[in-house]
């Protein structure tokens, strides 16, 4: 609008100089006419020159050149004048336009930078409010300036602005104080958006005087992302402090540049000691550079690296820690910094330690297992087997192994206590352990059972004399809380390579070994032997055979006679169970009863014979003539199921009474956890059957114990019975127990009676009952039923 003012003007300067130029142009083309007419006038007239009309013509034509030339004159000066005032006047408003283009330009540049800040801005006097930024009404989440008038004081008294936030109105103080007071003022202000949010801001004030006002610029700077940074910092710096872990942090030369509490209280060192030196510091020299090379290597490449290492406290203390070691890179991809974050793992080495100790070694005795002698085995043989094929060493000495087993350490063992057994071992253990070389390895492999790896044996005497060594050692008495226990031990051997050559086979051939140390009496070892080797062949093929033997009814019951000594009258039958295998023929119960116990089958086998012979004593009720049947419960059945149970089922699936069955134990069962086992004897008693400790004598059953025990029956073990006409101990032992079983009101019956010298014995000491040979071998249970009927028939 200014640009076309300014043109229009100079147009009307220009069009009033050329109007004027054209009226002097016609004025002048006129004049020319004129006196063009008068020369014409002139020329035509013929009067004299001195005529009076000649002088008048001439007079004209003077007059008419001075006119055309003064007309001239002035048309000229007017044209320049109107030139002058055109060019003036256009040059004074081309000025001013330029005046007003700069000052639009710097509103437009003001303009761009009030709405483009991201600092809100506000302008106001003391009573009004004059403008405000678009960021402004965004952090006041507000659309429009209108919403902001709560901002301006107002006089005292009105209530314009009485619902406004206090957050607004709470800067009305300070707006006053500008106004009054022209400066700059910065402070932290905290107020509410129109939505609640609470924002945190850097408020300015900076007043100064417009013309006759003073003006007021407010400029709000957010500060809530800085705060949150702020205290997500403060965070960080907490967390960086109190974290469990240490951590330190080094410049891109590895130069440490800070470290936390948790790294001092790790390494001992503060962060003064360390700041400004390089991690190395703290290495232990257990590690070799390639180690290191490689570590910083992985990290170069991948930017980062973890791993366990070993480090050196200040107190030269040596640790293990687990290590992460990350790069820390800017935008463009340099590095500026290594992060170190570790944690003292000595208490889980020390754990894994003891984790280890626990799976490779025998918490009892201190010694290795199974699992680490096998694998020392191994490792040995394969030792070994190097050694032979090398031509050096074709000569070299061989291994051996050795399992030894204590001999009748469960009599110990369930006699005094397991505690007390335990101590044993551990004594045993340490008694063996002297008598071996270091490279040698001794260890439990089995409740009593131990198993010995001997390095550079050149032949079998040398493993011999070991043997011999170990055995007499065991031969001395061990003293257990005051008891002076003797234990006697059996050994099998076995040598590498000329036996086996692989872990496997040498301990199954020094298991076959033991096993037949253990059948010859004990006491004594056994090399391993081919026709060992069938023999322990023929034992698996029994135990498979056993395992098959009740579905195929291979197994039978017969009943030997218990007889009254005064009477002679049959007071019951025990049952004892034998095996007709096909192709083995009648086994002897010698042979598969401890194989039975060995492998669970006794618990199966056992059922099955209780069953069987309470099923036979029904069938000599109903046919008049009831007697009473023992049955022999195995240590297994009596500990490992719920017996009361079973034998109150048996009874009443074979409707027999109670009173008709009896149960015999040894006393090495009953010692066996004595609480427990006098647990499960009060229920049994409950079910009205009859107890009966079998082998009598042959255990360490206290008599104090004994008279706790709900029983019914002694029963004196053959081996007492069988020397009584010759042996005066065993005269007094069975002496002993006859008077025990009266004094305690117990029914007592000797066992293995041959010879008619054993049976006066008996008598005369006026034991009650008898079983053996000299009445009765082992008979059908038909045989039973005849025998009985025919003594009914006598009575």
């Amino acid at each position: 609008m200014r640009k076309l003012t300014s043109h229009l003007l100079l147009t009307m300067f220009l069009v009033g100089a050329a109007s004027g130029f054209l009226v002097s142009l016609t004025g002048w083309w006129g004049l020319q006419q004129a006196g063009s007419q008068l020369h014409q006038l002139q020329a035509a007239s013929e009067l004299p020159a001195s005529s009076a009309a000649a002088k008048a013509i001439a007079g004209a034509i003077t007059d008419n050149e001075f006119a055309l030339q003064l007309l001239l004159g002035l048309s000229m000066l007017a044209t320049v004048f109107f030139c002058v005032i055109a060019a003036l006047t256009y040059r004074q408003s081309a000025a001013k336009q330029r005046q007003a283009l700069e000052l639009e330009n710097r509103h437009m540049l003001f303009r761009i930078l009030f709405d483009g800040t991201n600092e809100g801005v506000i302008l106001m006097t003391a009573d009004r409010l004059i403008d405000c930024n678009r960021a402004a009404l965004t952090l006041f989440g507000v659309d429009a300036a209108d919403e902001l008038r709560a901002l301006v004081p107002q006089p005292h008294g009105s209530i314009s602005h009485a619902l406004a936030p206090p957050s607004l109105t709470g800067l009305h103080p300070r707006i006053k104080g500008a106004a009054k007071a022209p400066g700059i003022r910065t402070f932290e202000w905290t107020f509410d958006r129109h939505d609640g949010t609470l924002v945190c801001a850097e408020m300015t004030l900076h007043s100064a005087i417009v013309g006759s006002e003073t003006v007021i610029q407010l400029s709000i700077r957010d500060m809530t992302a800085r705060r949150h940074a702020e205290a997500s910092m403060h965070l960080a710096n907490q967390v960086f402090d109190n974290s469990m872990e240490g951590i330190a942090i080094t410049d891109a030369q590895g130069d440490i540049v800070k470290v936390n509490k948790a790294f001092s209280s790790i390494t001992g060192y503060n962060a003064a000691e360390v700041i400004g030196r390089n991690p190395r510091l703290l290495s232990s020299g257990r590690h070799p550079a390639p180690f290191y090379q490689a570590m910083w290597r992985m990290v170069n490449d991948t930017g980062k690296w973890q791993g366990e290492v070993w480090n050196r406290r200040k107190n030269g203390d040596i640790y293990p820690e687990w290590l992460n070691i990350s790069r820390i890179v800017d935008e463009r991809g340099d590095i500026t910094n290594y992060v170190g974050v570790f944690s003292d793992i000595s208490n889980a080495k020390l754990a894994e330690e003891r984790l280890l100790r626990q799976t490779y070694y025998d918490t009892l005795t201190d010694l290795p297992n199974r699992a680490l002698f096998t694998m020392r085995l191994q490792q040995a043989v394969k030792t070994l087997g190097t050694m032979v094929e090398s031509t050096s060493q074709m000569h070299s000495n061989g291994i051996g192994v050795l399992l030894l087993d204590l001999d009748r350490f469960k009599v110990v063992n369930d006699s005094i206590g397991h505690d007390h057994g335990d101590n044993l071992l551990r004594q045993v253990a340490h008694r063996l352990r002297r008598m071996l070389r270091e490279a040698d390895t001794m260890a439990r492999i089995g409740g009593d059972e131990f198993a010995l790896l001997i390095h550079d044996v050149p032949d079998a005497e040398h493993a011999a004399s070991l043997a011999r060594k170990l055995l007499d050692a065991l031969r001395e008495p061990f003293l257990v809380n005051a008891h002076e226990l003797h234990v006697g031990g059996s050994i099998g051997i076995t040598l590498c390579p000329n036996d086996a050559a692989d872990a496997e086979t040498l301990l199954r051939n020094a298991d076959v070994a033991l096993y037949r140390a253990k059948a010859l009496g004990g006491g004594r070892y056994q090399f391993f032997t081919q026709d060992q080797h069938v023999v322990a062949l023929e034992r698996l093929h029994m135990e498979i055979g056993l395992r098959g033997a009740l579905e195929r009814n291979e197994l039978r019951l017969v009943y030997q006679p218990q007889r009254h000594i005064a009477s002679g009258d049959i007071s019951g039958v025990e049952a004892l169970v034998r095996w007709h295998e096909p192709k083995l023929g009648m086994v002897s119960p010698a042979s598969f009863i401890p194989l039975a116990e060995e492998s669970s089958l006794i618990v199966i086998i056992g059922e099955w014979i209780l069953r069987q012979a309470c099923a036979q004593a029904r069938q000599w009720l109903a046919a008049g003539v009831p007697t009473r049947v023992a049955v022999n419960v195995s240590a297994r059945q009596f500990h490992d199921g719920d017996l009361a149970n079973l034998v109150a089922a048996v009874l009443q699936e074979c409707h027999l009474p109670p009173h008709l069955l009896e149960l015999e134990l040894t006393e090495s069962i009953l010692m066996q956890n004595a609480e427990q086992a006098l647990a499960i004897l009060d229920r049994l008693h409950a079910t009205g059957v009859k107890i009966a400790i079998d082998d009598f004598g042959t255990g360490y059953s206290s008599l104090s114990y004994l008279k706790r025990l709900p029983i019914d029956v002694l029963k004196i073990d053959q081996s007492f019975v069988q020397d009584i006409a010759d042996d005066a101990d065993d005269r007094a032992i069975v002496s002993a127990i006859i008077g025990l079983a009266r004094s305690l009101q117990l029914e007592v019956i000797a066992e293995g009676v041959e010879t008619e010298a054993q049976l006066t014995f008996l008598r005369e000491r006026q034991c009650g009952m008898m079983q053996g040979y000299l009445f009765s071998r082992p008979v059908s249970g038909d045989e039973v039923l005849g025998m009985l009927k025919k003594q009914a028939l006598a009575a």
